[in-house]
């Protein structure tokens, strides 16, 4: 089942993310992995501003095993307003399943609600880049550009 982030999965999200960010070759593993941080922005940002998006991906037995944020912004140029992401993450034994593609159709969803007339996601993790392309290929997106990471520290 896919649905909206709450308060009280604030500590899985901080689990599911502290993976993310520290195995497989992650590109966020120079993040200072703090808890308080994780769980201020569930309870606060994700939870309060209408701009953001904040799901997860729950098995039957209500154990959290997906997560994902996304956003709306104005474009910088213009009146209009363009759809992303900040994250799209799901365990590694979940992954293959149809987790990603409802958690990816239901944010498209609430963007057409919010009135975006693009949806901008990326591959920022460093996690699977190919397979995670070839996803967003098959969901209807087009290939338009990369990304670029280059560590200041």
């Amino acid at each position: 089942m896919i649905r909206e982030m709450k308060e009280e999965d604030a500590q899985r999200v901080y689990e599911m993310g502290w993976h993310m960010a520290n195995s497989e070759n992650s590109s966020f593993s120079i993040c200072d992995y703090n808890e308080e941080v994780v769980k201020d922005n569930v309870k606060n940002l994700w939870t309060k501003d209408l701009n953001y998006l904040a799901l997860v991906a729950e098995d039957e037995n209500k154990h959290v095993y997906g997560m994902f944020v996304g956003f709306i912004n104005y474009f910088f140029f213009s009146h209009r307003v363009w759809a992303g992401e900040l994250f799209l993450y799901v365990d590694q034994n979940k992954r293959g399943t149809y987790a990603a593609i409802k958690i990816l159709k239901k944010f498209q969803r609430w963007a057409k609600l919010k009135g975006a007339c693009q949806i901008r996601p990326g591959i920022t993790t460093n996690i699977n880049i190919n397979r995670t392309r070839d996803l967003y290929v098959k969901l209807g997106y087009d290939v338009v550009g990369y990304n670029f990471l280059k560590n200041t520290e």
